[in-house]
C-alpha cells in the first residue's frame, strides 16, 4: 500500500492535470495525487486508457477522484482544445504536470535531423503550448503549480539518445524562464528529473537482475527508482509543502549523474533496449 505523506502536503482541494498520465511514472502521480486528496484530469492519447485509470482510482479512493481527457500532443491544436476540455471538467485547474514526450535512439550523428527536430519540437514547444494553453486557469487560482518532467539525460551526456537528452536540458531551461515570467501570478514552475525508474518503457534495464546488479554498482544509491519516489516529489511541489519553491529542478537518479553522468559504464542503452 502507498505510504500517505504528513498534513503538509496535502493536496485537498486542488484539481490537478497530469499529461502523460496512462502509465509508468505518470500513473503513479496520479495515484499519489489522488491518495493525498487532489482531483485529477487524466490525459494520454490514449481516452480508454484515461477512462480505465479514472475508475481505478475512483473505485480505490471512494470518491469521484480522476476524469479522462485524452489528446494529442504531438499535434498543437488537439493540446490547446484539449486542455479547454480538461479545465471544464471541474471548472478549475491549479495542478499542471508535463509528462509526455518523445524520444529518439541515436547520436546527433546518427540522427535524422527531421527525426532530431520533432524530438525538439514536442518535448520543449508542445510543453510550452500546454503552459500556455492552462494559463488563465492557473492564473485565476492564485495559488497554482506547474511542474515538468525531466531526464537524467538532460544533466549529463546522453550520446544514445542525444536528441532526447538535449530535449530535456530544453525544457528545464524553459521551466526556469515560466517560473520568472509567472511568479507574480502566483504560478510556481518546477522540474522533477528522474533518473532510470522501474516502468514499463524500461524494463530492458531492470529485467536482467544481474546486469542491473553490475550497472549501478558504481552509483551512490545502487538501485533504480520506482515510479511513486518521483511522483513523491511532485507532490511536495504541488501541495502547501513547496509553495515557496520556484524555478527549480528536483534531481532523482540516485546520485548517477554525480559520479559519472551517462557515458560511464554501465550509462548507456542496455541491450535489447527499445524506443517507447
Amino acid at each position: 500500500m502507498p505510504v500517505r505523506l504528513p498534513p503538509m502536503f496535502d493536496m485537498t482541494g486542488r484539481t490537478a492535470l497530469i499529461v502523460g498520465a496512462s502509465r509508468g511514472i505518470g500513473r503513479s502521480i496520479a495515484e499519489q495525487f489522488v491518495l493525498h486528496g487532489a482531483r485529477v484530469i487524466l490525459s494520454s492519447r490514449s481516452q480508454a486508457d484515461c477512462e480505465a485509470l479514472a475508475a481505478e482510482l475512483n473505485a480505490a479512493s471512494g470518491r469521484e477522484a480522476a476524469k479522462a481527457c485524452a489528446f494529442d500532443f504531438g499535434d498543437v491544436t488537439s493540446i490547446r482544445d484539449g486542455v479547454k476540455q480538461a479545465v471544464a471538467c471541474w471548472g478549475v485547474l491549479d495542478t499542471l504536470v508535463g509528462n509526455a514526450y518523445v524520444t529518439a535512439l541515436g547520436t546527433e550523428g546518427e540522427l535524422d535531423p527531421a527525426v532530431f527536430a520533432q524530438v525538439l519540437t514536442i518535448n520543449i514547444v508542445h510543453n510550452g503550448v500546454l503552459a500556455n494553453a492552462a494559463l488563465p486557469a492557473l492564473a485565476a487560482s492564485g495559488d497554482a503549480s506547474v511542474i515538468f518532467l525531466g531526464s537524467a539525460s538532460g544533466l549529463a551526456p546522453s550520446p544514445s539518445v542525444a536528441a532526447y537528452g538535449i530535449s530535456k536540458r530544453g525544457l528545464m531551461h524553459m521551466m526556469q524562464n515560466l517560473a520568472v515570467e509567472w511568479g507574480h501570478l502566483g504560478i510556481r514552475v518546477n522540474g522533477v528529473i528522474p533518473g532510470i525508474t522501474r516502468t514499463p518503457t524500461t524494463e530492458a534495464y531492470w529485467r536482467d537482475e544481474e546486469g542491473l546488479k553490475a550497472r549501478v554498482a558504481g552509483w551512490p544509491i545502487q538501485r533504480i527508482g520506482e515510479p511513486e519516489q518521483i511522483a513523491a516529489a511532485c507532490v511536495y511541489l504541488a501541495s502547501p509543502g513547496g509553495r515557496y519553491a520556484t524555478g527549480q529542478a528536483i534531481v532523482c537518479d540516485g546520485g548517477r549523474t554525480l559520479v559519472g553522468g551517462n557515458t560511464s559504464p554501465g550509462g548507456g542503452l542496455p541491450a535489447g533496449f527499445k524506443q517507447p
